[in-house]
């Protein structure tokens, strides 16, 4: 495709995987959509090759890392002088110093920036930390001309600290075709698979899923869970809730307590057709976090036609209603979770329901057409000035 010269760059210094995480994932989201065709992009892969239980840490390697970025940045931004700038803003201090040293030159040199924050708890993260550093975040937040969050619901955790009027919505959105033409091959027909993808953590709600399995298998021993995703010993962007020392022994703890191990495959991180096929041969998806932005998890399950349970956090409740587009749980309430799985279990036609209502919603309102319309109209109006630092 021919791109016209005319167009205004702008740069999206953001991540691509490996490692695997939403925000990878919204830097795939974005690349594909048509924003393409609005804008010049260019791509600046900031990701640190490094897992996930490593990001996010003070150490040499990540240093280095963050050094060779910032050197590379100020050569892009010398050679292809941006208009725009787009880049993800993190809520724990190692990741907003990272932030705040791309921020820098950014503002040195002229460009105009859009900050995204992809979680729901930056006002957590912001009166947690000393006031030095507080100020430090105001600091560069004043040269940030727009931020945009994941639900309206979230602008008042940003309110104290950003200007209600540089504070934008943009929902995380999903190629629609994402599961077209890939087939399903069960082994086991009788069974039935719950399906959860995200760091095995307590924050995610991992051990609270782990706590209802036994309640769920005392009627429906037929049951199969899976548990995609790395085990996260240390959380680091949900600073409000702490992991055992050892979430690794933990778990496995837990599985050997209640004598579930026979029912739960740990799959380990998952990615590409694996993960697809994993969600398509799946039942019911779960994800009882404590604490979430917009989970692109939630919209890969609801894409793929299934019966999701999750916890009524961050952008959920806005944009999905109970007992139409999933069922709600409570953040904790391992009674609840082995409820609303049992239930599902046995009302195949609520299953059917759920998941074609899911998908439905999530083609016409969380695709990639939305996004770049969305985006397109916070990047116009910072280009023209409608919301410029005061």
């Amino acid at each position: 495709m021919n791109i016209p010269q005319d167009l205004p760059k702008l740069l999206l210094a953001m991540p691509l995987p490996p490692p695997y995480s939403g925000l990878e994932t919204s830097t795939e989201m974005l690349l594909a959509s048509p924003l393409k065709e609005r804008f010049r992009l260019l791509h600046f892969d900031t990701s640190n090759k490094v897992s996930n239980a490593f990001r996010g840490q003070f150490n040499r390697h990540n240093v280095a890392s963050s050094l060779k970025q910032v050197f590379r940045l100020l050569m892009i931004l010398a050679r292809e002088q941006p208009e725009l700038a787009m880049m993800n803003m993190p809520a724990n201090r190692n990741g907003f110093i990272k932030f705040a040293s791309m921020v820098l030159p950014c503002a040195w040199r002229g460009c105009k920036m859009v900050a995204r924050v992809s979680g729901g708890h930056f006002d957590k993260f912001y009166y947690h930390e000393p006031r030095w550093f507080q100020a430090f975040v105001r600091f560069i937040l004043h040269r940030i001309h727009a931020v945009t969050v994941l639900a309206d619901c979230l602008k008042p955790t940003l309110h104290s600290i950003v200007p209600p009027e540089k504070l934008w919505t943009v929902y995380n959105c999903l190629d629609p075709g994402l599961f077209d033409g890939l087939s399903i091959t069960r082994q086991n027909e009788t069974e039935i698979h719950v399906l959860y993808v995200g760091h095995i953590s307590k924050a995610k709600g991992a051990l609270d899923l782990l706590e209802a399995i036994p309640l769920i298998l005392a009627r429906h021993p037929r049951t199969r869970f899976q548990f995609a995703g790395d085990v996260l010993t240390r959380e680091r962007n949900i600073t409000f809730i702490e992991n055992p020392h050892d979430m690794e022994a933990t778990t496995h703890n837990l599985l050997k307590k209640h004598e579930i191990r026979e029912n739960v495959d740990l799959l380990g991180i998952i990615k590409g057709k694996e993960k697809l096929k994993t969600f398509a041969e799946a039942d019911i998806f779960i994800l009882p976090s404590y604490s979430e932005g917009f989970g692109f998890v939630i919209l890969e399950a609801m894409l793929a036609g299934k019966a999701v349970v999750a916890t009524p956090v961050g952008a959920l409740p806005e944009v999905f209603e109970h007992e139409r587009h999933l069922l709600y749980v409570q953040p904790g309430d391992v009674q609840g979770i082995a409820a609303a799985i049992n239930r599902l279990i046995e009302d195949e036609g609520l299953r059917i329901s759920l998941g074609q209502a899911a998908r439905e919603t999530v083609q016409k309102a969380f695709n990639l057409k939305q996004l770049a319309d969305r985006l397109d109209i916070v990047l116009t109006s910072v280009l023209a000035g409608d919301r410029n630092i005061t």
